[in-house]
């Protein structure tokens, strides 16, 4: 049996017990986190590494089951390496000591952050909640366990949300990066209202790459490949993510910044 078979049969077993809703959501998270956290390992983050060992689970992607492997894995691993650090440069360099981490799939940000002296707190599902905690405990020493917490919440739930923000005292940074191509234009309305709604009331600020995500993807991709291979890399990707996911990605709810920024 193929791994890319092998591991949709696992997920399809785990969801068969699920709603239909809570089985869509606890396949796209549990699938998307691990593929990111394989690209972000090969991009050199020894930290990625780590979690991606301690994961202890084959990667879904390898030179047999995807075509062009070799691109599409250097195109996702700059990828996810530019978003990983700009945002943890952002956040040490503008003196943040807060960090909301809106599902932040499994991302080892947590140990960069709590060794800051910062307060780390995730919204995620449960799918993913519940094994990045353990990656983290596996990777910090005892004493850094009351600096983060990860906690089972939907980015949409406005109640939720205010209440994870109360955990912090002082300005808050939010980092949102691969959340919003799963959600409808209504839900990711919700998403961002809760956002302003904790920008508000603490202050602080929003880093995400999902407002012009084909954008700045292909930009990648045309550093390394050049322009005309650079839409190529992006369907590929795009592709790669929708044929396990048995669904689309949104990834053009804007077509410009003036969009976002009016929005």
């Amino acid at each position: 049996m193929k791994l890319k078979t092998f591991a949709v049969v696992l997920i399809m077993c785990i969801i068969s017990f699920m709603s239909p809703i809570e089985a869509a959501e606890f396949e796209m998270v549990s699938y998307s986190a691990h593929v990111k956290l394989q690209w972000l390992a090969a991009s050199g983050i020894p930290e990625a590494q780590m979690y991606l060992k301690y994961l202890e689970k084959p990667n879904f992607f390898n030179k047999g089951n995807l075509p062009d492997f070799e691109r599409v894995e250097k195109v996702n691993s700059l990828f996810q390496e530019i978003n990983y650090s700009a945002a943890n440069n952002f956040i040490k360099s503008n003196g943040y000591k807060n960090v909301f981490d809106v599902a932040s799939s499994y991302s080892p940000r947590v140990i960069e952050s709590v060794k800051n002296g910062d307060r780390y707190v995730v919204a995620e599902l449960a799918a993913v909640a519940e094994i990045a905690d353990k990656l983290a405990k596996k990777s910090l020493d005892a004493g850094y366990y009351d600096k983060f917490s990860y906690e089972v919440a939907l980015v949409e739930d406005e109640d939720a949300m205010t209440e994870l923000a109360a955990k912090f005292e002082g300005k808050v940074c939010i980092v949102e990066n691969g959340r919003m191509v799963y959600l409808t234009k209504e839900r990711a309305d919700k998403m961002f209202k809760n956002v302003r709604k904790i920008l508000e009331s603490k202050g602080g600020c929003m880093i995400t790459t999902d407002l012009l995500l084909k954008e700045y993807f292909s930009d990648t991709a045309a550093a390394v490949y050049d322009e005309k291979n650079a839409g190529v890399l992006f369907d590929e990707t795009k592709k790669m993510y929708e044929k396990v996911l048995d669904d689309n990605l949104t990834v053009e709810h804007f077509q410009s910044e003036d969009q976002i920024t009016s929005y």
